[in-house]
């Protein structure tokens, strides 16, 4: 799946394939910063003395859960760009044809829009699965941020493998493992969801354990769309309308709907038509709006 990542300033030319191939200053996010510290052979002690911080800043910038600031970019940026070396150069090439109308993506966008605690919250879950090693995506409204309609939530909700949970001798979930926040952090709820078998959710926990990267990830939007059409509440309803207008790739849920979920086809379809007319509406009232 893409990389959401802190993003960087996108150089578009387009591919032969009228795909994106996009050129990315290589931006300063904990998988450069671990990058730096590989490539230059340094442990993190020797990193955290170099940039003049400790073990625990190096090990959070390396997790995700702090950025570095002022002059800690600057050290940061000597070592990854010697003097007479050209800053390297990050090409990602995007699976989604160019579209202008896309919403802003990623992570960092979503968490944007939700409350300090939500974000404190989100970012906790996320660096204790780390720590403890077990593969998540987030999903809910964060989510839905991510694959572009940032918006409020409440609460915190990630996709995680049944290594979390821990089991009686029946097979009955009794709780979660230890190190693993929940039932909240702080004031915000906390809760995880086993995947769901058939939906291709496993083969993307699988994935997310042997990935590189460490930042904070958002489930694939196909995944995310069929989760909203299952639980069929009117903000689940909502989002989907929302996804759509951020100019998700219809065809895309469309296929995997069909292969996984075929019952959700009507439903998505109809989410779809919903978001058309919204659309229809906003540009007439523009049109208005400019006439006047």
């Amino acid at each position: 799946m893409p990389h959401h990542g802190i993003p960087a300033t996108p150089l578009p030319p387009k591919g032969v394939d009228g795909s994106t191939t996009i050129a990315y200053a290589y931006p300063m996010d904990s998988t450069a910063i671990r990058a730096i510290r590989k490539r230059l052979g340094l442990s993190q002690e020797d990193m955290a003395r170099a940039c003049g911080v400790s073990v625990s800043t190096i090990r959070a910038w390396e997790q995700g859960l702090r950025r570095p600031k002022g002059r800690s970019v600057q050290k940061l940026e000597a070592l990854r760009d010697p003097p007479g070396q050209a800053a390297p150069q990050h090409r990602l090439r995007s699976p989604v044809k160019a579209n202008p109308r896309r919403h802003p993506r990623g992570v960092p966008t979503a968490l944007s829009a939700v409350s300090p605690e939500v974000k404190t919250a989100a970012l906790e879950v996320h660096g204790a699965l780390e720590r403890l090693g077990l593969p998540h995506y987030v999903v809910g409204g964060i989510a839905v941020g991510a694959h572009g309609h940032p918006r409020a939530t409440k609460d915190v909700d990630f996709l995680v493998g049944d290594e979390v949970f821990v089991f009686t001798r029946s097979g009955i979930v009794a709780g979660v493992q230890p190190g693993v926040p929940f039932p909240a952090v702080g004031s915000v709820a906390v809760d995880y969801l086993s995947p769901t078998p058939g939906t291709g959710e496993q083969q993307a926990i699988d994935r997310a354990r042997r990935r590189r990267s460490r930042d904070l990830q958002p489930i694939p939007v196909e995944m995310l769309v069929r989760m909203k059409l299952q639980a069929n509440r009117s903000q689940d309803r909502a989002d989907v309308v929302n996804l759509v207008k951020a100019g998700i790739s219809l065809k895309r849920v469309r296929a995997y709907l069909s292969k996984v979920s075929p019952d959700l086809v009507d439903a998505f379809e109809a989410r779809v038509a919903e978001a058309r007319e919204e659309r229809a509406r906003e540009r007439a009232f523009a049109q208005k709006g400019r006439r006047r």
